[in-house]
């Protein structure tokens, strides 16, 4: 059955978007701030889910990013799942993405090489 209203459209588009995030994304139902929370900028530290070395990951620069992989503190694993991490609990949010790239971020292609 084809959908016919806008309505129907877009609550297809939300769904499956949804459901293309990983579980291991998914906000937890009892860490949702209530739905007429309209400040959720503290919510990756407030509410427990992210690991230290996630969010301390997430808050660094480029430049800081790029030194500690470097150096061998994090990997570009790490790096990369963490950002995946928080831009879902981003959308889970506030909904701001209408694609999101999962798939491609989660395949582990091989060893980054050193010259």
């Amino acid at each position: 059955m084809a959908l016919t209203t806008w309505e129907e459209i877009a609550a297809a588009k939300r769904a499956a978007l949804l459901s293309s995030i990983p579980p291991e994304w998914r906000i937890p139902t009892e860490l949702l701030p209530p739905a007429d929370q309209a400040d959720v900028t503290g919510f990756p530290k407030a509410s427990g889910w992210f690991t230290n070395e996630e969010l301390e990951i997430t808050s660094k620069s480029a430049s800081e990013i790029l030194e500690a992989v470097h150096s061998g503190a994090w990997t570009s694993e790490a790096v990369t799942k963490a950002f995946c991490k928080r831009a879902a609990a981003a959308h889970q949010l506030v909904r701001q993405s209408s694609t999101i790239p999962w798939a491609r971020t989660t395949q582990t292609i091989g060893p980054i090489s050193r010259r």
